[in-house]
C-alpha cells in the first residue's frame, strides 16, 4: 500500500512537471512559428520602414517570419489595444511610437495601461526633430528668430503634423522656455503641412528629420537648430537647441517594441538580445542614418525608465499649454 501510495505521488509529480517542461522547451526554441509584429501607423512611414527593417533582420536571425501587420487609428491605441488583448507568448508584438506616450495627457481616458498592460523589449530608435524656417525669414539661428518672433504684433506662426503629437508639444516648450509669442497651426499630418512651409505662408516648422532632410539640403527651408543633446552628422553645421540657449532641450519622435503583459522571460530576453544585436550591425546603423533615425537598444528596464521619463515631461507640457489630441 505504501509503495502504491508513493507511486501515486510520485504520478502526480510528473503530471505537474512535464507541462512545465513542455512550456521551458517551448520557450528555448520560440519562435518555432511565424510571429506577428503590428505598427500603429498606415505602410510607407518612417515608422513602418523602420518597422520592416527590423522584422527583416529578425526573421533572417530567427529563422522564422516576422510579419508586419499595420493597424493605424486612434493615435497609435488601436495597435495597442490588439496587442494588449493578444495571447502573451511572443507570437504577437508591438512597434510602438511615442503617441503611447504622449496619450494618457491628451485623451479623456486610456484602453489600457502601458506600464502594466504591455512587457517592454527594447528602444528602437529615435527621430530628431529639426527647428526650421522659410528662406524669406530674416532670422540665422534661433535666438534671432524669437526676437523676430517677439518684434511682431501677433508672434509667428508655426506649423506642424498635429495637436498632441510631439512637435506640437515641442514647439509649445520652446514657447515656454523662450517666452516668444509662438502660436502652433496644426495640420493633418505632415504632408500638409509642407506645402505651407514651403511657400512660406507659415513662417517656421518644429518637425521630424525625415521629410525635412531634402528639402533642407537643396535650400529651400533653411535648419536653424535640432533638438537632440548632439548634432547630427546628417547636419553637421546645425546646432543643438542647447546651444542655442535652451539648457536640456532635447525631443524626439520615437519607436519601441513591447509585447503583451505576461509574456515569459525568456523570451522577452531573446527578443531583446537579437533586436540589441541587429541595431548594432553596421548596414542596419546605416539605414537608420539614412532615415534620419538613430538606434538606441538597451535593456528592457532602461526602456521603462525612458517610457516614465517621457509621459511625465510631457504631461506637464500639456497641462501648461492645454493641448489636445486631434
Amino acid at each position: 500500500m505504501r509503495i502504491h501510495a508513493v507511486s501515486r505521488r510520485t504520478l502526480g509529480a510528473l503530471a505537474l512537471t512535464l507541462p512545465l517542461a513542455r512550456a521551458a522547451r517551448a520557450q528555448e526554441a520560440y519562435p518555432t512559428r511565424p510571429v506577428r509584429m503590428v505598427v500603429p501607423f498606415a505602410a510607407g512611414g518612417s515608422t513602418d520602414i523602420l518597422a520592416r527593417l527590423i522584422a527583416q533582420h529578425l526573421s533572417t536571425r530567427l529563422e522564422q517570419q516576422f510579419i508586419v501587420e499595420n493597424k493605424p487609428g486612434a493615435g497609435t491605441n488601436i495597435a495597442a489595444e490588439f496587442v494588449v488583448k493578444s495571447r502573451p507568448d511572443g507570437y504577437t508584438l508591438l512597434f510602438g511610437a511615442a503617441a503611447m506616450a504622449t496619450n494618457p495627457s491628451l485623451l479623456p481616458s486610456m484602453p489600457y495601461d502601458m506600464f502594466k498592460d504591455l512587457a517592454p523589449i527594447a528602444v528602437i530608435g529615435r527621430t530628431p526633430l529639426v527647428l526650421v524656417v522659410h528662406p524669406s525669414v530674416p532670422a540665422r539661428n534661433v535666438q534671432e528668430l524669437l526676437a523676430l518672433a517677439r518684434s511682431q504684433p501677433q508672434g509667428m506662426n508655426a506649423a506642424t503634423g498635429g495637436n498632441g503629437t510631439i512637435p506640437h508639444l515641442a514647439t509649445e516648450l520652446l514657447r515656454f522656455e523662450s517666452g516668444a509669442p509662438l502660436t502652433h497651426i496644426p495640420y493633418r499630418g505632415q504632408a500638409t503641412a509642407m506645402p505651407d512651409v514651403l511657400s512660406g505662408r507659415v513662417p517656421m516648422m518644429l518637425e521630424s528629420i525625415p521629410p525635412l532632410l531634402p528639402v533642407i539640403r537643396n535650400g529651400e527651408l533653411r535648419a536653424l537648430a535640432v533638438a537632440e543633446p548632439e548634432r547630427l552628422t546628417l547636419l553637421p553645421d546645425v546646432p543643438t537647441l542647447i546651444e542655442s540657449g535652451f539648457p536640456g532641450f532635447s525631443a524626439a519622435a520615437w519607436n519601441a517594441m513591447f509585447a503583451p503583459a505576461g509574456t515569459p522571460a525568456p523570451i522577452l530576453a531573446k527578443l531583446n538580445a537579437e533586436v540589441n544585436a541587429i541595431m548594432r550591425q553596421p548596414d542596419v546603423v546605416a539605414r537608420f542614418a539614412e532615415l534620419g533615425a538613430r538606434p538606441v537598444g538597451g535593456t528592457p528596464e532602461e526602456m521603462q525608465r525612458f517610457l516614465r521619463a517621457e509621459v511625465d515631461r510631457w504631461a506637464e507640457v500639456v497641462r501648461r499649454s492645454g493641448a489636445k489630441a486631434n
